[in-house]
């Protein structure tokens, strides 16, 4: 009696744990999913993936507490580059030698001009900008100058040669793919003469004299209200639309621009919104009734429909 009694004991423990196990099973999958999930929405939040960066790649942002990661071309480690405010910069003419690149760079340190068959390029240290194929590219937290040469971002130098780049987030690099480069259209082809035209007079007369990135922030907003479906579709309409502008009004639009207008109005062509989204801009105590104030440079206020 006593040896069946606790058989049945022993099977009633057995089915009660057996029991246990196949219905903790599912919770302890879901605990370690759920982990898992955290873990990657972490990792997605710490850094940014760059895409294949034909020129029109997303912005490539690293954000963690280290202030350099390496870079490899193909499998070939070539060298570091400068992590600033998240931004990778690299040194110019040591980035597109591992390229294979060819030209004649001179870099002082605080100028860097290079000349080649299929890309020419000139840099300014401390400048908001520099050109590429008579381009003007626009850098946000300028052009640097560290350990004695020039350095851009490389998504900006990505733009100029047409490389492939990927963001390894687990092996914590930039890698350039291996392969045929597709170095950047010319300015003479890219740019609209007569977008140029208007758009620096309309800048000039509105910001003449204050600093580049406010004129070219006025040039984001004549290039916001282009892409405005509320708005004509041309610079030249934009400019010329009834009642919009005091400078068309008043005839100030046709006064010869200087060169900072002109290279304002290149990088507002190039897609570069200095005015965060506006299509309107102010000064003074104008009335702000019915708009948010989205940007402001110096004393202009950039504006959006509230």
């Amino acid at each position: 009696m006593k040896s069946r009694w606790l058989e049945r004991v022993l099977a009633v423990v057995c089915a009660v744990v057996l029991t246990m196990a196949v219905m903790s099973k599912p919770v302890f999958a879901e605990a370690e999913e759920a982990e898992d999930a955290q873990a990657t929405a972490a990792l997605a939040e710490s850094y940014v993936v760059f895409g294949d960066a034909s020129g029109e790649a997303s912005e490539l942002e690293v954000t963690d507490n280290r202030t350099t990661v390496p870079y490899y071309v193909g499998e070939t480690e070539c060298g570091e580059c400068t992590l600033i405010d998240g931004t990778p910069y690299v040194n110019v003419a040591a980035f597109l030698s591992a390229l294979g690149v060819g030209g004649t760079a001179y870099d002082s340190g605080s100028s860097l001009t290079l000349s080649g068959d299929t890309l020419t390029m000139t840099a300014e240290a401390g400048a908001i900008y520099f050109t590429c194929n008579g381009r003007y590219l626009y850098v946000e937290n300028g052009v640097q100058s560290m350990d004695g040469g020039i350095c851009l971002p490389v998504e900006a130098l990505v733009k100029c040669t047409g490389a492939s780049v990927s963001w390894d987030r687990v092996a914590w690099c930039i890698t350039v793919e291996e392969g045929t480069l597709s170095p950047l259209t010319s300015g003479d082809a890219y740019y609209s003469e007569t977008d140029v035209y208007w758009l620096s007079r309309v800048i000039y007369a509105e910001a003449g004299g204050q600093s580049l990135e406010a004129q070219a922030a006025i040039g984001s907003v004549i290039m916001n209200r282009v892409a405005d479906e509320a708005f004509p579709d041309t610079v030249y309409e934009v400019v010329f639309a009834k009642n919009q502008f005091d400078v068309v009004i008043n005839g100030m639009v046709y006064m010869t621009p200087d060169d900072t207008s002109a290279i304002a109005a290149k990088l507002a062509l190039e897609g570069y919104d200095l005015a965060s989204g506006a299509t309107y801009f102010t000064r003074g105590d104008a009335d702000e009734t019915g708009y948010d104030c989205v940007a402001q440079v110096e004393d202009i206020r950039f504006l959006t429909p509230a």
